[in-house]
Formats: structure tokens, C-alpha cells, sequence
């Protein structure tokens, strides 16, 4: 996935014991897509963290952060609970949204840590890519997101 591409809508078990669909959650502003390897490891503890520290940030722009790994879903909402999120957490046991996102690595290797800034026209305004940086994608994400404010049309839908 590339600025620019839309971005395949999918529909997850959600943390919070609802479904969740891309289409719909972008119906009421952006959304920013985050995959990340494992629930409860220590790198992932801090990047959930790090977006949850910053939520007041992607509300000002309007935006809803989503985190998405292959744990099973009640593995997410203990995940979710562990560490405090007011946002969802996505279980991708099957892993094809991470394949339709090209975050999936071959054979047992974790998925890849990236970050899909998605406009509510579906196309993706960023893609952050940081394996090391745990918080490098929140903020990415936020620069990418008040970069795109001034523009509307881009984040907003509006011609």
C-alpha cells in the first residue's frame, strides 16, 4: 500500500466486542490504521501506549486510531484493557487484512509494524514504516493528518 491507493475495506472482531468496518468507521472521519507483531510484547505495550497518549491529538484532527495484530480477539480485549486504549483493537487471526495491507511476512516471522493514515474516500494519505521506533507512528500519523487539515478535501470528503 502507497499514498494515494485505497485502502481494501475489511471488517474484524474488535476489543471491544463489536465488529468493526473499515467503511463505516471512516464514514465519521479518518482513521489511522496501525499494525503491530504481538499483544503484550514489550515494543508493542509501548506503541498501543504511545497512540493512547496521543488520542486527545488524533480527536483535535478528527481522527480514530486502530490497532490491528494476529491475536486472537479476547487476547485484544485483554490487550486493550492492559493498557488503557479508548480506541479499538483489531484481530486479524487469519491474517488477511495484514495481506491485503502487505504487512504480512512469510511463514512464522510477525507481521511488520506499519501505519496507514486512511482519508473517509478510503485512499491513504500515509503510510508510516518503523520497526525500531515505537513511537515514531503515532507521530508520524499526526503529522501526516495536520498536514492534510489545511487541504479538506483530502481528509474530509469535501470537493
Amino acid at each position: 500500500m502507497r499514498p494515494g491507493e485505497l485502502a481494501p475495506d475489511f471488517t474484524a472482531p474488535s476489543s471491544t466486542g463489536a465488529s468493526f468496518q473499515l467503511t463505516a468507521a471512516l464514514a465519521q472521519g479518518p482513521v489511522v490504521l496501525f499494525f503491530y507483531p504481538k499483544a503484550f510484547s514489550a515494543g508493542c505495550a509501548i506503541e498501543v501506549g504511545h497512540f493512547q497518549a496521543r488520542l486527545g491529538e488524533f480527536r483535535a484532527l478528527g481522527a480514530l486510531p486502530v490497532g490491528i495484530s494476529r491475536d486472537r480477539p479476547e487476547t485484544q480485549t485483554r490487550f486493550a484493557a492492559d493498557c488503557s486504549t479508548e480506541f479499538p483493537l483489531l484481530a486479524d487471526v487469519d491474517g488477511r487484512v495484514s495481506r491485503a495491507y502487505g504487512v504480512k511476512r512469510p511463514a512464522l516471522l510477525p507481521d511488520a509494524r506499519a501505519t496507514f493514515v486512511i482519508a473517509p474516500d478510503s485512499r491513504v494519505v500515509a503510510v508510516i514504516r518503523n520497526e525500531i521506533n515505537m513511537t515514531a507512528h503515532a507521530g508520524g500519523a499526526l503529522r501526516a493528518l495536520a498536514n492534510a487539515q489545511p487541504a479538506k478535501n483530502s481528509l474530509s470528503g469535501a470537493q
